[in-house]
């Protein structure tokens, strides 16, 4: 058994001129937030793409993706935009050498979302 969930670290660092306003914001939505990879095997590699919309009215910057296990990592476009109504995904990677048992790898993803007041 193997699942992954997502916290939404909401911080921005990256400048980008685009007029905003209270009404005019980004908002990310996942179509899942946890996947369950199954029976995981030692020596073994896994990878699982995960798909959202920018459900706001306004482009949202995908800043960073961050993992706390050094085994996982996204694959992804760094501080790729999405405009609003549009969709986007990254690939989930990781490589199990002398794990078993029950993994659980959070990632936390960086985006403008907040920034903006």
């Amino acid at each position: 058994f193997f699942l992954v969930f997502f916290s939404l670290n909401i911080n921005s660092s990256i400048s980008y001129s685009i007029s905003l306003n209270k009404k005019n914001k980004p908002k990310i939505h996942f179509q899942q937030l946890a996947f369950d990879f199954g029976v995981i095997r030692k020596n073994s590699s896994y990878k699982h793409r995960f798909y959202f919309k920018n459900i706001g009215s306004a482009p949202l910057i995908i800043e960073d993706i961050l993992s706390a296990n050094p085994q996982a990592r996204a694959i992804f476009k760094r501080a790729f935009l999405i405009k609003a109504g549009d969709q986007g995904s990254f690939d989930l990677t990781f490589k199990i050498a002398n794990q078993e048992g029950d993994l659980i790898f959070p990632f936390f993803i960086q985006t403008n979302e907040n920034s903006i007041a």
